[in-house]
């Protein structure tokens, strides 16, 4: 017997599959990450093609197979408007993100909510850069990555009001007095305002990032964390 499931689901990547099939990899509210097959999507008159572009959020009524799901219909939830380069780059580099950090199979209602919220940041990359900059913050502290910023990593007491150096490697940040027998090539120099927005995303999560504002500098500064440990995770 051939069980549907009905789930909401995240695109984010498609291959070719024979002449007309393509393999469709999303993130689903429901089953996590899984592989589909949407047969006879490239064909020119095939009703679902519309519906699966990259980084679309869908509805979709899928149905096992000994491989893969098969996608039985779809229908759009919210397509993103990514017209400009910027929103385009950030919306790629997020679905490879999300593709990257993700393991199929598992299921996490959290980090689904978290990816959306991604795309959306990348639609606004150009108003509010910095919201993908938290976002991949973020999406490392869910996959097991966070960052200690109320102790230094070194001595373990409790920071003071003043710049530090953050050391992805060593998981948070390093204090005044221990980075002195530290090699400095191996932490980045953080201020006390990128501190208290680190410190602020991490007691209040997603729901927090839309509210923050922040100066070019505490922004720069954050894009530099996140690239920092994304190449520590994933050397890209």
């Amino acid at each position: 017997m051939i069980h549907s499931v009905k789930t909401k689901g995240l695109v984010l990547q498609r291959y070719d599959l024979g002449e007309t099939d393509r393999i469709i990899v999303l993130y689903t509210q429901a089953l996590g990450k899984i592989k589909a097959v949407a047969k006879g999507i490239r064909n020119p008159k095939s009703r679902k093609s519309g519906h699966l572009e990259l980084g679309s959020l869908v509805n979709l009524v899928l149905s096992q197979g000994k491989t893969f799901y098969y996608i039985d219909s779809v229908t759009t939830d919210h397509y993103f408007r990514h017209i400009t380069l910027p929103q385009i780059e950030a919306l790629f580099h997020w679905l490879k993100l999300i593709n990257s950090s993700s393991r199929e199979g598992e299921i996490n209602n959290d980090f689904f909510n978290l990816a959306v919220f991604g795309i959306n940041a990348s639609e606004e990359i150009e108003k509010k850069p910095w919201l993908t900059s938290l976002s991949e913050i973020e999406l490392y502290s869910a996959i097991g990555y966070g960052l200690n910023t109320t102790n230094c990593v070194i001595g373990h007491e409790a920071l003071k009001a003043e710049p530090a150096w953050l050391s992805v490697a060593q998981g948070g940040v390093i204090c005044r007095d221990h980075i002195k027998n530290q090699p400095k090539s191996s932490a980045l120099p953080i201020s006390i305002n990128a501190l208290k927005v680190l410190r602020f995303l991490d007691s209040e999560g997603l729901k927090a990032l839309p509210n923050i504002r922040l100066s070019d500098e505490v922004a720069s500064e954050l894009t530099d964390f996140a690239s920092t440990q994304r190449h520590e995770i994933f050397s890209w």
